[in-house]
């Protein structure tokens, strides 16, 4: 195995308010000499979205507590509504963020949370929470709010 790294320079900058983009890599092997085929082909894709809000979150069996930070100086950002929505793309829970950033999302009981959107004037990011969140031990812990 060997890393490449690929330059990005030349790639079209997006004029809209809100840029996702997906990279897909495509690598072409050598198969073993006892292999039928003697080139195998492999893709990997992943999606990135431009933008200044940085998300972390952590769940809970009543809710998520969500972090929100600037990307580019790590600031707190105060009065971002994020909501937290579920598999079917409904949103379950809304919240705003304080003046450090954190917001509280209570959730129906039975309803699990998959994505965080965060929508602050023209930016916006999500977060993944099956694949990006600080879990408590197993959701025992009741979210409280203070």
């Amino acid at each position: 195995r060997h890393t490449r790294y690929i330059s990005v320079t030349g790639v079209q900058t997006c004029a809209l308010p809100i840029c996702l983009y997906r990279v897909t890599l495509y690598s072409l092997y050598k198969n073993k000499p006892e292999d039928k085929k003697e080139y195998q082909r492999q893709t990997d894709s992943r999606w990135f979205l431009a933008t200044d809000l940085g998300l972390n979150a952590r769940s809970y069996k009543n809710g998520v507590l969500v972090w929100a930070a600037s990307l580019k100086d790590a600031s707190s950002l105060s009065n971002i509504d994020v909501k937290a929505v579920d598999a079917w793309n409904q949103v379950i829970g809304k919240g705003k963020t304080n003046n450090n950033g954190v917001a509280i999302i209570k959730v129906p009981a039975n309803s699990e949370p998959k994505h965080i959107i965060a929508v602050s004037g023209s930016d916006m990011s999500m977060l993944n929470l099956k694949e990006h969140t600080v879990r408590s031990e197993e959701h025992t812990s009741e979210l409280q709010s203070h």
